[in-house]
């Protein structure tokens, strides 16, 4: 009995080790459209914005939005041809 007692407590201590030792989720939650929601990281639902173009440069605007009601920055890409929604 007191091997099976030491034996759960060696294994709780490795496991509080662990945790102790794991990064922290703002480690990893660092890519576009990422963000940290109660402790969770989150990737946002994507929008597409107003377009516009200039000469021959089409300009298409995106952020994205997440679960708290908060928005990321607003992205832009650039190309020869107008902007649409991909239809993932």
């Amino acid at each position: 009995m007191k091997t099976c007692i030491s034996l759960i407590t060696v294994c709780i201590i490795a496991v509080c080790m662990l945790l102790a030792f794991k990064p922290a989720a703002t480690d990893t939650c660092t890519g576009e459209g990422q963000k940290l929601v109660n402790g969770i990281c989150e990737t946002g639902r994507k929008v597409w914005l107003p377009s516009h173009h200039a000469g021959t440069r089409w300009y298409c605007y995106y952020e994205y939005v997440f679960s708290d009601g908060s928005k990321s920055r607003i992205y832009t890409i650039s190309g020869n041809f107008p902007c649409f929604e991909p239809v993932d």
